[in-house]
């Protein structure tokens, strides 16, 4: 994949993870943690961030949600 295709550039060959937790984990891995590049807009680089604060999130409450099964065993 080149810098400016994106993951969902081809949707007919795109699948969907089979459950929520192998989409936030696909998520996280197809949109990482990264530092703004000097020729991105601002827009781009706040509707990244946008999307790492909400991959980040989900993160979280997955982690959280598998804590809690882990307690109830």
């Amino acid at each position: 994949m080149t810098s400016s295709q994106k993951p969902y550039d081809n949707l007919e060959n795109f699948r969907l993870p089979p459950n929520t937790d192998a989409l936030i984990v696909w998520l996280d891995k197809t949109f990482p943690h990264r530092c703004p590049h000097p020729n991105q807009t601002i827009k781009d680089i706040w509707m990244y961030a946008g999307k790492r604060e909400l991959i980040d999130f989900l993160l979280a409450k997955l982690k959280l949600d598998i804590e809690e099964e882990d307690d109830v065993y």
